[in-house]
């Protein structure tokens, strides 16, 4: 398939589609900086070409972002090839946010274990990235998968802290209370979550 289409300044582009498309390259990039020296990416859309030629302008993706569209879409081997090199970089946020994918990605392949050191390495590099409301969540549900009920409790304690509304959290609670067949905790954390459900019927029987 050959489009024509204008690029950066103006210039036109024929765009020919290639053969066959690995994931992460469905659109033809050319690059370069806008008026305050942001990277910037105008891209055409395979999936669109069945549309008159369009090229659209935004921001280049991220690399982090790359690693964690692999990590959700189970290709673990290429978000660790993206993130480990991250590691060895000098900005700690850098390497923190590269640890926390690796997390991701150990937790979903059923190693909280090493999930958790990577955690625990993202902390010591961005204590405060490390204190947000989604790490605080994911944390409890590490320690929950080592069967470490206490620390579990803690992270969503602490997340609730920072949400009062947060779903993920209060299953959590509810879920460390059924398995200890503490019922008062349970029934509070139930009702605590309807009230954040709503009329959610589906959340409310998840």
């Amino acid at each position: 398939v050959t489009m024509i289409a204008t690029g950066l300044g103006g210039a036109a582009v024929q765009v020919k589609r290639p053969p066959k498309l690995e994931v992460f390259e469905t659109v033809v990039e050319r690059t370069g900086t806008d008026n305050v020296g942001m990277t910037v990416t105008e891209t055409i859309d395979y999936d669109k070409l069945d549309q008159p030629a369009v090229v659209r302008r935004g921001r280049q993706p991220s690399t982090l972002g790359a690693a964690a569209a692999a990590v959700l879409g189970g290709e673990y081997a290429r978000a660790r090839a993206v993130l480990e090199p991250l590691l060895k970089m000098d900005d700690p946020s850098a390497r923190a946010a590269a640890h926390y994918q690796l997390a991701r990605g150990s937790c979903r392949q059923a190693q909280p274990a090493k999930a958790l050191k990577h955690l625990g390495a993202a902390d010591e590099d961005d204590p405060d990235g490390g204190a947000s409301l989604a790490a605080c969540q994911f944390k409890g549900q590490v320690y929950e998968k080592l069967g470490r009920a206490e620390e579990a409790g803690k992270a969503y304690d602490q997340a609730l802290q920072l949400d009062p509304g947060s779903a993920d959290a209060l299953l959590g609670l509810l879920r460390l209370a059924l398995a200890a067949k503490d019922q008062a905790e349970a029934l509070d954390c139930l009702r605590r979550y309807t009230v954040v459900a709503g009329d959610d019927v589906e959340r409310v029987l998840q």
